[in-house]
């Protein structure tokens, strides 16, 4: 997906209070690519097309949990999610014919889809040093989607009070349908950020 990416964008915060923990999670995607060709046809005349396909993906999620386990330098958390997201495709094809009997084409196909869905997680932090934390998330869930499910595997350095750097492997799984639409996505990679705890 490198070479057909735009545009990305992640944010995500947390809040606790005591042994509770809130959460909001935003994924923003822009994919655009383009295909080129030419052929001579039957009367000699040179064709050429161009398709042109653009997709927006945004994803939001709330959540909500619990510490179920461990003391103040670990703890397991178990975590309910709502999902929602929404999928936005343009495709536009351009034909040349270069003939006078044969008319140019230009189709344009649109398509926007949403959907809700519900995961339960547990998200997992464990100490390494006085500066560096090990992060494990992972959720599973259905709704709009026949499945969905996510991988966190992270660490945390938190190089003053106020900043720290967080570094990673998220992986991203969905299975969605509706009609002649097919959705079997998966979406993986590292990340580095940086995170601010006020």
């Amino acid at each position: 997906l490198w070479d057909r990416l735009d545009k990305a964008f992640m944010l995500m915060g947390t809040a606790q209070k005591g042994d509770w923990i809130y959460g909001f999670d935003g994924m923003y995607v822009e994919l655009g690519g383009e295909q080129a060709s030419s052929w001579r046809g039957p009367l000699g005349n040179s064709n050429s097309a161009q398709l042109n396909v653009d997709m927006t993906q945004e994803i939001y999620s709330l959540s909500a949990g619990r510490k179920v386990w461990g003391g103040n330098d670990r703890r397991l958390d178990l975590v309910g999610v709502a999902r929602y997201t929404m999928l936005e495709t343009n495709m536009n094809l351009a034909l040349t014919t270069g003939s006078s009997l044969l008319p140019d084409l230009s189709r344009a196909v649109s398509g926007e889809f949403d959907w809700w869905d519900a995961a339960i997680g547990v998200r997992y932090i464990a100490p390494l040093s006085e500066k560096w934390d090990l992060v494990g998330y992972a959720d599973v869930g259905a709704g709009g989607s026949d499945l969905t499910y996510q991988l966190l595997a992270g660490a945390n350095w938190q190089f003053s009070k106020t900043f720290s750097g967080k570094f990673g492997y998220r992986y991203f799984y969905q299975d969605y349908s509706k009609d002649t639409f097919e959705w079997d996505m998966a979406m993986s990679g590292v990340f580095a950020g940086l995170g601010i705890r006020w």
